[in-house]
């Protein structure tokens, strides 16, 4: 009986740590996302670069963008995020485009690219 409590509390715990590293990532990037949504200042910025990662979300691709970030006042700055985006935002993500998105200096490796 002993050895049976054990097997089970050693799965659920194989099983815990599974899904953590599965879902985690997707979990904290949601949740910035919508700390960004709310509280981000809108920028215009260029695609300088774009990669397709591999990873998928249903059939969104997972890329990661370097972007050249144009503020309103004071000097352009680079940053690097990886999102989802939509095969139709994908098409649009071109280097050399330039985009509007929604980022917040405390999460430097997440924005939120506005439609």
């Amino acid at each position: 009986m002993k050895t049976l409590i054990i097997v089970l509390v050693l799965s659920a715990i194989f099983i815990a740590g599974v899904f953590y590293k599965v879902f985690g990532p997707f979990v904290k990037r949601t949740s910035n996302e919508k700390v960004i949504l709310d509280e981000g200042v809108i920028y215009k910025a260029k695609v300088i670069t774009l990669v397709d990662t591999g990873g998928r979300q249903e059939r969104h691709p997972e890329v990661t963008l370097n972007l050249e970030m144009l503020p309103q006042s004071g000097i352009p700055f680079e940053v690097e995020i990886t999102t989802y985006v939509s095969v139709y935002q994908l098409s649009k993500l071109v280097p050399g485009s330039i985009i509007t998105l929604k980022y917040d200096p405390r999460y430097p490796d997440s924005a939120v690219i506005m439609k």
